[in-house]
């Protein structure tokens, strides 16, 4: 049996742009698996990717691989099934589900994260991030970059940018099946954005980009920069030599370095007791107090402003005066697996609040009566048909 984590630095995928996907192949060990062949599917188009030493599974997909069903499927190659006594028993798998960035426009943007974590440093300094788009009828863009950290805004840049069609930096062997073109009228480029970073007692960094159109639809996109833990003044302690056997009473020398003006405390104890005090939760490392640090993390369904089912009776019309759906013995419900604009601002942990235009998802409903409820919870066979994006229709 296999071990998956997850590691793609992107949740969404966008029409005319690639989903990047990554996954880690372990045992349930925790040794990562090389050199086996894995199978990666989206719907009917499938290949076949051999895992590199670190377990690795590093791909891209074409949005188009995904419009139809955007469930990612992994498995060994050649799965097969075998009969037990419990019944049948199949591979080790691992599913995905990329949620679609809607647009009206088919407008989008991208932010291509650093892939690994930033190292510890006092000062700060600029990191390079790729941004891919496509664009419907804006050759240039006044561009809004925040840099973000728990509940604060550290840094922000309004700028204009081309949107110009430019080759994406990628490696094309990576894509399961080859890129397509994109639709008539539609750009397809990137640019490069500069962000300054701090990574001290800084583990969420986030940044957040966007832009309005003429038509006033915002076109928005997030992403997490990944930093080592790394405390605002770096501390080290070491012996004289590293490896000696002193007689009693011979002196021992210690060399202590940290910023100027540290207040600087030593412990002594048994060997022993430091020993014993390793797994003790309320131990003193780098680990702990990162863990507190962590409790400030904004998380995106905190006093979230997504909510489907508000969203779309507010843009439904009834034919009548009431606020809410009259109740009925129907009872309509939303459910989109789509996301908007709104989405990258809830990301970054900040609320929005504006005139133009954020929220943009279909608003398919699934429509039962109690009969039909009854009918396909216990196992009948009416099935859910989600409505096609984009726009508003009932699923009855």
């Amino acid at each position: 049996m296999y071990s998956f984590e997850r590691l793609s630095p992107q949740n969404y995928y966008r029409h005319g742009l690639p989903y990047h996907f990554k996954l880690k192949v372990t045992r349930k060990d925790g040794e990562p698996i090389k050199g086996r062949v894995m199978s990666v599917c989206a719907g009917s188009v499938c290949k076949n990717v051999t895992l590199d030493d670190n377990g690795i599974i590093d791909v891209l997909f074409p949005s188009s691989a995904l419009s139809d069903n955007n469930q990612i499927l992994v498995t060994p190659d050649e799965p097969k099934q075998e009969i037990g006594p419990l019944g049948y028993f199949y591979s080790s798998r691992f599913y995905d589900k990329p949620l679609f960035y809607h647009s009206p426009s088919l407008s989008s943007l991208q932010l291509e994260m650093p892939s690994e974590a930033l190292e510890c440093d006092a000062g700060i300094r600029d990191i390079d991030i790729p941004v891919f788009f496509i664009s419907n009828g804006t050759s240039k863009a006044l561009m809004r970059t925040q840099l973000v950290s728990a509940d604060q805004v550290l840094w922000t840049e309004v700028k204009e940018y081309d949107l110009t069609a430019s080759a994406l930096p990628i490696d094309q062997s990576k894509f399961i099946e080859p890129e397509g073109s994109i639709d008539a009228g539609l750009v397809r480029g990137n640019f490069v954005v500069k962000v300054p970073v701090q990574t001290n007692l800084l583990s969420d960094l986030k940044v957040l980009m966007w832009y309005a159109r003429d038509d006033g639809e915002v076109v928005s996109t997030s992403g997490n920069v990944e930093a080592k833990q790394c405390l605002s003044n770096p501390t080290t302690l070491a012996f004289s030599s590293p490896k000696a056997t002193p007689a009693p009473k011979d002196p021992v020398t210690l060399t202590i370095s940290a910023t100027p003006k540290s207040v600087c405390g030593i412990g002594v104890v048994d060997r022993s007791v430091e020993i014993l005090s390793r797994d003790q939760p309320d131990r003193l490392t780098n680990s702990a107090i990162f863990r507190v640090l962590d409790q400030a993390k904004i998380s995106s369904y905190e006093n979230t402003q997504i909510n489907t089912q508000e969203y779309c009776y507010g843009t439904k019309s009834y034919g009548n005066s009431y606020d809410v759906v009259p109740r009925s013995d129907n009872y309509p419900d939303y459910f989109s697996s789509d996301v908007d604009a709104i989405q990258a601002f809830g990301d970054a942990g900040l609320l929005v609040l504006t005139d133009l235009t954020v929220e943009t998802r279909p608003c398919p409903t699934y429509n039962f009566g109690w009969g039909e409820y009854l009918h396909y919870f216990l196992g009948g066979s009416k099935n859910l048909r989600q409505a096609q994006r984009p726009g508003v229709s009932d699923v009855i």
